[in-house]
Order: C-alpha cells, then sequence, then structure tokens
C-alpha cells in the first residue's frame, strides 16, 4: 500500500471595479494562493504568495492619467538540505516583500504624434536583509509623417541600487533610447530602420558602457490575415535582484549581478489569425549573448541556489524557437 498525503492549499482572489464612466475608473485585486505543506519534510517545503493591487485612470478629451499602488510577498523555504537533518525553519525560510508605485500619461485620442509615458519606483526586501530600489522610466511615441511612414521613438531609464549583506555593490543605471524610422515602400510591405543605443555602468573586464545595435526588421503580408516578419537587432537585456528573484525564487540575494548584452539577433517567423477567434505565431532566432548567467548551488550551502555570472565576456549562441497559438471568448 502507498502512503498518501494530504496538502492544503488556500486559494483566495477577489476583484472590485468601479462602475462605467467615461473620465475615470478604478479598482483593485487581491490573490492568495499557499501551501501549508510541501513535497519534502512537510511545512519545510511549504509556500505562498500574496498580492494586493490599488489602480485607476482618469480620461479627459486630451489626455489619459494612470496611477498604481502594488504590494506582493511570495515566500519559500530552503528544502534541498541533506534527508534526515532537521534544520531550523528561520534558517531556510526566504521571503520577499515587493511595494510598488507607478504613474503615467498618454494621449486620449489617435492622431498624427502619439506617446505614453510611464513612471515607477520598486522596492524589495527578503529574508535576509537584502535590498533593491529601481526607478524606471518609459517612453513610447511615434509621429506620423504620412499615411505610409513615421518616426518612433521609444526609450528607458532605470536606476537600481541594492543592498545585501556579505557583498560590495554600487547604484547601476541603464538608459537606452531606440530611434525609428518606419514605411511602407509598397502595398504589403513594412520596414523598420533604426538603432538601439544604450548606456550603462556594469564593469565587466574591458566592456565598453556605451552600445549601439542595429534595429532593422521588415513585415510582409503573405495573405490577408498572414504576416511573415524577419529582424535583425541587438540591446542591452536589464538583470537585478527583481528579475532573479521573480525567474527563481531560490537564488541567492548576495552575489554580483550584471545586465546581459544581447550583441546581435536574427529572428523570424509568421504571425497571423485562423477566422474571427484564432490567432497563431511562430518564429525562430539565434542571439549572441554575453554576460548570460546560469543557475548553480552555492558552494557554501548546497541547499540553496546561486546565480553564478561568467565574468570573462563569453560569447554563446541560442537557437529559441517559439509558437503560440490564441484563442478568442466566444
Amino acid at each position: 500500500m502507498q502512503d498518501s498525503e494530504t496538502y492544503a492549499s488556500p486559494y483566495l482572489e477577489a476583484y472590485f471595479n468601479s462602475k462605467r464612466d467615461k473620465s475615470k475608473f478604478y479598482g483593485a485585486h487581491f490573490y492568495h494562493h499557499s501551501f501549508a505543506k510541501g513535497p519534502v519534510d512537510d511545512i519545510n517545503s511549504a509556500n505562498g504568495t500574496t498580492e494586493i493591487n490599488l489602480f485607476g485612470k482618469a480620461m479627459s478629451n486630451s489626455i489619459v492619467a494612470n496611477g498604481n499602488i502594488n504590494y506582493e510577498n511570495r515566500n519559500t523555504y530552503f528544502y534541498g538540505y541533506k534527508p534526515g537533518t532537521e534544520p531550523l525553519r528561520d534558517n531556510i525560510r526566504q521571503a520577499y516583500d515587493i511595494f510598488n508605485l507607478g504613474a503615467g500619461i498618454e494621449n486620449a485620442k489617435l492622431s498624427d504624434f502619439n506617446y505614453a509615458l510611464q513612471g515607477s519606483f520598486s522596492y524589495l526586501s527578503d529574508h535576509y536583509q537584502a535590498q533593491e530600489k529601481e526607478f524606471g522610466i518609459v517612453l513610447n511615441s511615434a509621429y506620423e509623417i504620412s499615411a505610409g511612414s513615421k518616426f518612433a521613438l521609444n526609450g528607458d531609464v532605470y536606476l537600481i541600487d541594492r543592498k545585501a549583506p556579505g557583498i560590495s555593490t554600487k547604484p547601476r543605471n541603464l538608459v537606452r533610447i531606440k530611434p525609428a524610422y518606419q514605411f511602407a515602400p509598397f502595398d504589403g510591405l513594412w520596414l523598420t530602420l533604426g538603432a538601439n543605443m544604450a548606456v550603462e555602468n556594469d564593469a565587466i573586464g574591458k566592456q565598453k558602457s556605451f552600445h549601439v545595435y542595429p534595429n532593422l526588421r521588415a513585415d510582409y503580408q503573405l495573405a490577408k490575415s498572414v504576416i511573415a516578419y524577419a529582424g535583425l537587432t541587438g540591446d542591452i537585456d536589464k538583470v537585478s535582484l527583481h528579475t532573479l528573484s521573480r525567474e527563481n525564487i531560490w537564488v541567492n540575494s548576495a552575489i554580483p549581478i550584471f545586465h546581459i548584452n544581447r550583441s546581435v539577433e536574427f529572428l523570424a517567423g509568421l504571425k497571423g489569425k485562423l477566422g474571427r477567434k484564432i490567432a497563431f505565431g511562430t518564429g525562430l532566432s539565434f542571439a549572441n549573448l554575453k554576460n548570460l548567467y546560469f543557475y548553480q548551488n552555492d558552494s557554501a550551502d548546497r541547499a540553496k541556489l546561486m546565480s553564478f555570472m561568467i565574468t570573462e565576456n563569453p560569447q554563446r549562441v541560442n537557437c529559441l524557437p517559439s509558437w503560440d497559438i490564441l484563442m478568442a471568448k466566444p
């Protein structure tokens, strides 16, 4: 006879939204899901997530303003310890508290010049006294020159300040500017000619702080509802304790962290619709990446994972196929 286990998993999700109003909209969202016991030593592998979101939007004839306040708690345990041992639960616990503020404005109606400006501040702390503050500004804008051409200017600025016991850290910054000219030389073909420029202060070897990458793309309409695309681009991909902990909650927070340098990337694929309720997409990309991180066990504590960053700027080529099918609700 096999042993059986009983797991308690409370789940609660609630929404509140204001009534329809042409000048304002606001609401709240609450979410909680946790497991009191897990697959290893019962309560020593418990986990849970709690989120509280407040959001609102105000509309006028020319401007739309939005704002949000979010709080999130995520907790788990490092249950990879040697079987048969009895660790103190507080010594293997990990918990992240994340508080976020955001606000933005955009034009209310489509015009020759369209823009969206968003600002945010996020504060993260964990059970081991690691802290990270992140301030960001994101701009997306486009000016329509004529019916078949437009100039787009996108960009963002991130200021990141992290403190963790046992490791020396410094404030990090990342500034990205992405101008592009988009035009249709003839019906069915849309071309993008631009550049991605980035400035960051991560110091690894002799890597420069200023980077320029191509931003070239072609979209061609093969059929009424099918588009083929291909592009050549590159960028600096932001990496922080915010992103790492969301990707892997067991990561060691006292580690060096650096942005990924995607020095070149080629991508191609198809996207389209099948009828009125099904959309599809498939694609393939090859990327040359520098400062790409990997996960491995911490040598000082095998129960914990750390993010291992290669510091000699290795170059690796990734082949990343992707596909998706979206079905609209009837």
